[in-house]
């Protein structure tokens, strides 16, 4: 069973991404509220992950740096604009807040190795 992280601070934004997700594929989403919580989960496997940028105080770019190292597939979700990522992170994948379920199916489907995905359930609608 795959591993998909979300990282995301606004519990409203963040319910919502957990259950599109959650909805479409058979894997086990975390959903993390913190930098500091979301580091708890490097060492095991994770597939994918859904990186807020901006995570209460913080930004996510360290962490996208740790998992650029360690060949874990990420994408970038924001309100902000794409301009504020880092020239060594701007090739992730960036969905623009608000965005629909399609567009983060589509970055989680195009990110995760196929194997990863085989679970995968049709989405109920974009």
């Amino acid at each position: 069973m795959a591993t998909i992280l979300i990282v995301e601070d606004d519990p409203v934004i963040g319910s919502s991404l957990h259950q599109i997700i959650a909805d479409a594929f058979d894997a086990d989403v975390i959903l993390e509220t913190s930098i500091g919580g979301a580091e708890q989960h490097l060492s095991g496997p994770l597939h994918f992950v859904l990186l807020d940028v901006n995570v209460r105080d913080l930004t996510s770019f360290l962490l996208a740096r740790t998992l650029a190292l360690s060949g874990v597939p990420f994408a970038f979700a924001s309100g902000s604009s794409r301009s504020i990522i880092p020239d060594d992170l701007r090739s992730a994948p960036f969905l623009a807040k608000p965005c629909c379920a399609q567009a983060i199916l589509d970055a989680v489907c195009s990110a995760m190795p196929l194997q990863a995905r085989a679970g995968t359930r049709q989405p109920k609608g974009g």
